[in-house]
């Protein structure tokens, strides 16, 4: 593609291992050759919590994931990251601990984040381990999507979708100037709060269901259904910046916080 000077913008998708300097370099070097020349890599960390990777045969380094992290965003590519909720062996506590990690990453450039729920499609070998590992598929619709699982009872499922929303809704930027300057408005509130991520997020959260109680929004609903269609969607229009920024604002001049209180097992 730099030999025939080519002039597209490109989406690719790499396992985080394959990402080395020489990678980067190259993709550097096809930016440069034309403005119109955007590269856009879908990096797959899916969660940090190593015995679910080993159980999706996926069995990543967060060092790899650092390294190549590092090395795209110093050739200055968009990354989209990758999570699922509703794998093997995930708890609330490791979930919310990548939540923790992630965020910090979504900091600078134009990365951002995409979410989204474990289907176990019949006839995959993803789904032979979700019978094996006993996950338990929403029976609501036939989108196969994770409901529980042994290590994920629902009430956890559910907490894990509303602060997930919160999180996709700031930090799924992509290269729209309005939400990355929500984006940053909230790391300068973060930074003057001096308090984690999590903490954050599961006060946003709780903010945001107190909010919508009383009301018919899927966010507020006990069993949160359509949660990963409300995240891509309707979060948009139920959740307006405005909304996102008083509350931080608020945070900020009160120093009142409404955590989920949530048991790290």
């Amino acid at each position: 593609m730099l030999d025939l000077r080519l002039q597209m913008s490109i989406f690719i998708e790499v396992i985080p291992i394959f990402v080395d300097q020489v990678v980067a370099d190259l993709m550097a070097a096809y930016q440069a050759l034309s403005i119109n020349n955007q590269i856009m890599v879908g990096l797959g960390l899916q969660t940090i919590n190593r015995r679910a990777l080993k159980a999706i045969h996926r069995d990543i380094s967060i060092h790899h994931f650092d390294r190549a992290f590092d090395l795209l965003s110093q050739s200055k590519v968009i990354i989209k990251t990758d999570l699922i909720l509703g794998l093997p062996f995930e708890t609330k506590a490791s979930w919310l601990d990548l939540l923790e990690y992630i965020s910090e990453k979504m900091r600078y450039g134009f990365n951002y984040l995409s979410l989204a729920v474990l289907r176990l499609l019949p006839g995959t070998e993803l789904k032979d381990i979700g019978d094996k590992c006993h996950l338990t598929v929403d029976t609501r619709n036939f989108d196969h999507f994770v409901y529980s699982t042994p290590d994920m009872p629902r009430s956890d499922f559910v907490d894990c979708l509303r602060i997930s929303c919160v999180a996709f809704r700031l930090f799924h930027t992509e290269k729209d100037e309005e939400r990355l300057g929500l984006r940053n408005f909230y790391f300068e509130i973060k930074d003057r709060l001096r308090i984690p991520h999590i903490e954050i997020l599961e006060h946003l959260a709780k903010y945001l269901l107190t909010v919508f109680e009383g009301t018919m929004s899927d966010f507020a609903k006990p069993d949160f259904p359509n949660a990963e269609h409300y995240w891509y969607f309707d979060s948009y229009r139920e959740i307006p910046d405005l909304m996102i920024r008083d509350e931080l604002q608020r945070m900020l001049t009160e120093r009142v916080f409404q955590p989920f209180s949530l048991r790290r097992n």
